[in-house]
């Protein structure tokens, strides 16, 4: 199953490095996930989550490549 979010829908994020990690605390379910993060030419990431679902966080134009 496939998401598409932008960034900011999120309730907290922490981007500690755009290419390696993102940590996101989810303030409704109090769980903090750290997920890893591909970068793609495209600007575009893609996050696997641990229950292998695929979400795609489209950057827009405030956020670099």
């Amino acid at each position: 199953m496939e998401e598409r979010r932008k960034l900011h829908d999120l309730p907290i994020l922490f981007l500690t490095n755009f290419d390696r990690e993102v940590e996101i605390n989810f303030s409704t379910s109090m769980l903090i996930l750290v997920l890893q993060i591909e970068k793609q030419s495209n600007c575009q990431k893609e996050i696997i989550s641990a229950n292998s679902k695929k979400i795609f966080y489209e950057m827009n134009d405030t956020i670099p490549c």
